[in-house]
């Protein structure tokens, strides 16, 4: 706890060079308690509109391409459910609509279509590097197990530059 952001990047990098990757991993949160040093902290890290990414570079190449992984809904507070839309991509699809996903930097917006979505047992992820254009967004399913992965594909159409 008191953790810095190099700090927990660099515990991602460890995590997605395991070999073999390790099926679960424990994050502890920190709790203001009466009675503790902590107890006056007014505001907790929290996961709200965070995203996880494994990126490529981890993987064997260093774009900003990779795995993101967010939550589909958070039963405590809705907090940490930034992807709370992903299942409707498989909908859109299905009926022909073109899906745009923007990961968006300080100086550039990648702008990627998404083409496939499927959604697997936990036991049946596994990551790879998808390659230097394509992205994969992750999430939970199944609840209230949430026992699957929800998986959308997309591709790198474009790059605009700030």
């Amino acid at each position: 706890m008191g953790e810095s952001v190099a700090d927990r990047a660099s515990l991602l990098k460890v995590l997605a060079t395991l070999d073999p990757h390790p099926e679960s991993v424990p994050i502890n949160a920190l709790v203001a308690v009466a009675g503790t040093p902590m107890e006056k902290l007014s505001s907790i890290d929290s996961p709200k509109n965070i995203v996880g990414r494994i990126p490529n570079e981890f993987l064997g190449s260093t774009d900003a391409t990779g795995w993101y992984f967010g939550h589909l809904e958070s039963p405590i507070k809705g907090e940490g459910n930034v992807f709370q839309e992903l299942p409707n991509i498989a909908n859109a699809i299905k009926n022909g609509d073109i899906v745009y996903i923007h990961l968006i930097g300080e100086n550039y917006q990648l702008v990627y279509e998404a083409y496939s979505s499927e959604e697997i047992h936990e036991d049946d992820l596994i990551i790879f590097n998808p390659g230097l254009d394509i992205i994969k967004l992750v999430t939970c399913s199944n609840r209230p197990f949430y026992d699957y992965r929800f998986i959308v594909s997309a591709k790198l159409i474009g790059e605009i530059k700030k």
